[in-house]
């Protein structure tokens, strides 16, 4: 199937739609109107994601070193997928994290405004001095579609190149005086990517306290 991660397009994210064809759509006499079943998910399991994944065309999709880790590729990019806040089972969750790590020294400014930039939608992270992940979080709980949790994945491989370009160019503005062309250009980074150790994936998702499945939900 056609890869919907680099799709211009994200709305093509109709997992059960099938072809339009041409029909008398008026119902019968008396008969109720037929309505679409869509599958309403208050929690997802490693397998459920793993087929959410897939279905949009992600690559080489495959168990992490962890029992709640996905990883897989998309345009030779390597991606991590963590599902968390469980239930007793540990299995059926309703939290999911997708992100990845690069090596890159960022100065707190650049941090901070890449975490402007994007207005908690993604969040970067310094793991040392030389590595940042970036990470992005949808809440399943309460209840949403496939589709949901497949827009939510696609949105941030696709929106990857800006985050890396939006990076470059901070680093460029905020790097010393450069005269010579040739130095100028090579200061577009092609950033290398790096391993998000278990400790690292832990911190990712600690807990958010989210309310349990079938708790009143009451502000504090």
């Amino acid at each position: 199937m056609k890869s919907l991660f680099n799709s211009a397009v994200i709305v093509a994210l109709a997992f059960a739609a099938g072809p339009v064809q041409a029909a008398d759509t008026s119902p019968s006499e008396g008969a109720p109107p037929e309505t679409e079943t869509v599958e309403i998910l208050e929690s997802i399991t490693l397998e459920q994601m793993s087929a959410i994944l897939i279905e949009a065309g992600a690559e080489d999709v495959k168990p992490g070193k962890d029992p709640k880790v996905l990883t897989f590729k998309s345009s030779a990019k390597n991606y991590v997928v963590i599902i968390s806040e469980c239930d007793e089972t540990g299995k059926s969750c309703a939290l999911v994290t997708i992100g990845r790590a690069i090596k890159a020294k960022l100065p707190l400014e650049v941090l901070n405004k890449l975490n402007d930039r994007y207005s908690g939608l993604i969040s970067a992270m310094r793991i040392d001095q030389d590595t940042i992940a970036l990470f992005h979080a949808a809440i399943i709980g309460g209840g949403v579609t496939a589709s949901n949790i497949a827009i939510n994945m696609v949105w941030y491989v696709n929106e990857t190149p800006q985050f890396e370009a939006f990076i470059t160019s901070q680093l460029v503005a905020t790097a010393p005086a450069v005269t010579s062309p040739s130095r100028q250009a090579s200061a577009a980074l092609s950033f290398v990517e790096a391993p998000l150790s278990l400790g690292t994936i832990a911190n990712l998702t600690k807990a958010l306290n989210l309310p349990k499945k079938n708790q009143p939900l009451k502000l504090k």
